[in-house]
């Protein structure tokens, strides 16, 4: 087994409606969201992740674009907000289309995982931010267990951007998942997030292997010649595949999902280009870590890679 190529888009250009303008750019690059779906197959992608939305997003949107992905051939994974207040709403008003979405799943995927940031704030206590996100992850997956909704949630690691954020590093990740303590919560490896650590804050590179163990999905991007992060890949980079080596260890067969954001390159590249160049080098990437089955000793322990 090994990982599978995925990539985030706007909800608006994959229902056909557009109007946002990270979907306008797509629209013009790909054209209709059919024939940008069928370009994207062509490079190995299998999952498209429908990019961060809040409550406020369009039911009937949500549900159109989800239909879309699955004619395509492809799968999807959410990238929703943390509801505000799940214990009292519980999760079927906290996300107006899920029952919707469930309904029409088993004819194309098994589940669904959800990934989600944790609360944050520009003043207050990072302590409350953290409470905040334990209680609402432990109703939310308290919830789906109870109904038996194939949904798994995946808590990112965030970028340190000077708010109060509980979930910047690993170790505050980590906490948060113990706490809350359900199979059904694991981790996003934000890639770039982290590389943006690293450079920023000290972080290390090289995560535990406690934070890898519950990676459930993962984010991939580079960070631009402007300091900003969600760039297209440059190339099969040696960072890219010393992840995918220390996700090969934990035997991770998820997806690898490429989340990059057009506003802040497409002035420079051509959109196109950038998106199915940083499927095709993300794929090589994971051929030369997973067809290499030389026996290395990793700090993690023996593998091949």
């Amino acid at each position: 087994m090994r990982p599978k190529i995925g990539i985030s888009l706007p909800y608006q250009y994959l229902s056909g409606v557009n109007g946002s303008p990270s979907a306008d750019l797509f629209c013009k690059a790909f054209g209709p969201a059919d024939r940008g779906l069928e370009s994207l197959r062509g490079e190995n992608v299998e999952c498209i992740e429908l990019s961060m939305f809040d409550a406020a997003a369009a039911r009937d949107q949500i549900l159109t674009a989800v239909q879309n992905v699955w004619r395509a051939g492809l799968r999807v994974s959410l990238h929703p907000s943390l509801p505000e207040r799940p214990e009292n709403e519980g999760v079927d008003a906290a996300y107006t289309w899920l029952k919707g979405l469930l309904r029409g799943m088993p004819d194309f995927q098994k589940e669904l995982v959800f990934t989600v940031h944790a609360r944050s704030s520009e003043r207050g206590r990072l302590k409350d931010c953290r409470d905040q996100t334990v209680r609402a992850l432990k109703d939310l997956a308290a919830e789906v267990e109870n109904r038996e909704y194939p949904i798994r949630f995946a808590l990112e690691l965030n970028r340190s951007k000077g708010r109060i954020d509980p979930s910047t590093t690993y170790a505050g990740v980590l906490d948060m998942c113990g706490e809350i303590d359900s199979s059904r919560v694991g981790i996003c490896w934000d890639w770039g997030h982290a590389r943006a650590n690293v450079l920023d804050h000290g972080l290390s590179p090289d995560p535990p292997a406690q934070f890898l163990r519950r990676v459930i999905n993962t984010h991939v991007h580079e960070i631009g010649p402007d300091g900003k992060t969600h760039w297209p890949l440059s190339g099969p980079s040696d960072a890219i595949k010393r992840s995918l080596g220390r996700l090969k260890v934990f035997r991770y067969s998820g997806y690898l999902i490429l989340e990059l954001h057009p506003l802040r390159y497409a002035h420079l590249l051509n959109l196109r280009d950038a998106v199915l160049s940083s499927a095709s080098y993300l794929q090589e990437a994971v051929s030369s870590v997973f067809n290499n089955n030389t026996l290395q000793q990793s700090e993690y322990g023996e593998v091949n890679i």
